[in-house]
């Protein structure tokens, strides 16, 4: 057993954590100067911190509903309009609704 196991496990999952930022940074930098190069316009400090808001809050919506039930709803919709296991007139009747 490793000497003091709680401090090596918070260290571990801070590890995780920063991890995760730095992708989520790489990302958004990586974007916002595909954006910037390929529109002049958007050059400029205060209209490149625009573009990083507007990538930032667009990404967050888009995220958010796999952080509800919302998305547990719209899995289970696709999943259950068809049921290829069992073939019969009920799954014919699906796939001329579709």
């Amino acid at each position: 057993m490793m000497p003091i196991a709680p401090f090596w496990s918070i260290l571990f999952f801070l590890m995780l954590l920063m991890l995760g930022f730095d992708s989520q940074f790489a990302m958004v930098e990586t974007v916002v100067t595909a954006v910037v190069d390929e529109f002049p316009v958007f050059r400029g400090k205060k209209r490149k911190v625009a573009v990083v808001g507007f990538f930032c809050v667009v990404m967050f919506l888009l995220g958010l509903h796999q952080c509800s039930l919302v998305s547990t709803s719209l899995c289970n919709c696709s999943h259950t309009a068809i049921d290829f296991s069992r073939p019969s007139i009920a799954s014919a009747r699906n796939l001329e609704f579709l």
